[in-house]
């Protein structure tokens, strides 16, 4: 698959086990631009986010980063990974430079707020921590 797919062996595993079946052909789709890791989250290729976008309906960017993916979760939700996811559903969709602002401000708000994420420029130092109330 890695050869098929012009990616590192490590990056076609990843995809294996997030994708199943499924990541082959989409390792076959992917473009040169594709195939370079995402920007603040290496773990992720900018192929994944486009293919998500094309194939899942997405249509907000917390819909990848909170719920398509496991980006928040596994502590690489940050300033740099939100503006990559946004900058590539940018592209595809046809957001105005306007749209893919507040898109982006918005879920940065929403993790930090709602989520406690602590924003970083990179990766996060944390994953989501899980809030505990004492009755």
């Amino acid at each position: 698959m890695a050869e098929a797919g012009g990616i590192s062996r490590e990056a076609a595993a990843r995809l294996v086990r997030r994708y199943g079946s499924r990541a082959l052909p989409m390792a076959r789709d992917f473009g040169a631009a594709d195939r370079q890791p995402l920007a603040g989250a290496p773990g992720y290729l900018c192929g994944e986010i486009r293919h998500m976008l094309r194939h899942e309906r997405v249509t907000r960017l917390h819909d990848i980063v909170l719920r398509r993916s496991l980006m928040a979760y596994e502590g690489s939700a940050s300033v740099t990974s939100v503006t990559a996811v946004a900058e590539v559903m940018s592209r595809e969709t046809g957001w105005s430079r306007t749209q893919l602002q507040a898109e982006t401000e918005d879920l940065l708000v929403q993790l930090r707020d709602r989520h406690r994420v602590v924003l970083a420029g990179g990766q996060n130092e944390t994953a989501l921590h899980e809030e505990a109330t004492v009755a």
